[in-house]
């Protein structure tokens, strides 16, 4: 709803970084329409998910030693700090 809102509103009322921002959303060749929850139930699903619902079944930790181990990811991890 906001970003209907703010495309039908006045150029006036935005500040410079505002007006670049919608500028470049505008470019997209869409419509914009806003859907009520109730009438899009994937979206306001996804909005309710609970953290604890979801279970990747991944061990953090393990993966985290192997990012260590990893010659490739020391690579990237040294490069960017450089």
């Amino acid at each position: 709803m906001p970003l209907v809102f703010a495309l039908t509103r006045q150029r006036d009322a935005w500040c410079p970084r505002q007006r670049r921002h919608l500028s470049a959303i505008a470019e997209f060749n869409c419509t914009l329409t806003h859907l009520l929850g109730r009438k899009n139930p994937v979206a306001d699903t996804l909005t309710r998910i609970e953290i604890d619902a979801v279970q990747l079944g991944l061990d953090y930790n393990h993966l985290a030693k192997e990012q260590q181990q990893d010659p490739e990811t020391t690579a990237l991890r040294t490069a960017i700090m450089a």
